[in-house]
């Protein structure tokens, strides 16, 4: 016995079906990369540590930006703390370092005061590296 099919019943083809999932898909990416940014904070122009290894390096990177977020007065530990790029000793200007945070909250308190300036640069390193 051979079953019949309406016309209505007819599944559409493979490509028109998963259109729409794509789009979605593709808007779920570009709101958790803006998630990301808004929980981001990249700072300039710190010197790389002088440590010979590199869990050394991490260490005081780790230190320097938990410095950095007290002096904000942020209250979030960060949940990663890294440099952008390869570490060259050689290297005259030193890499941008990145510091995300669990949460964007507390960098919008940063971002709405009118006492921070974004741009921030630090012009005495020891500072931030007394009391390691």
């Amino acid at each position: 016995m051979k079953r019949r099919t309406n016309a209505t019943n007819i599944t559409p083809p493979r490509a028109k079906r998963s259109m729409a999932p794509a789009q979605d898909l593709d808007q779920n990416i570009v709101a958790l990369a803006e998630q990301e940014r808004h929980r981001t904070l990249v700072l300039l122009g710190l010197p790389e540590s002088a440590a010979a290894l590199p869990s050394e390096r991490v260490q005081e990177d780790r230190k320097v930006a938990t410095k950095i977020l007290d002096h904000l007065d942020v209250e979030a530990e960060p949940t990663a703390v890294f440099r952008l790029g390869r570490y060259d000793p050689q290297r005259t200007t030193p890499r941008p370092r990145k510091i995300q945070l669990s949460w964007q909250s507390p960098l919008i308190k940063i971002r709405t005061s009118e006492d921070v300036d974004i741009d921030i640069t630090i012009n005495n390193s020891e500072a931030l590296r007394k009391n390691n």
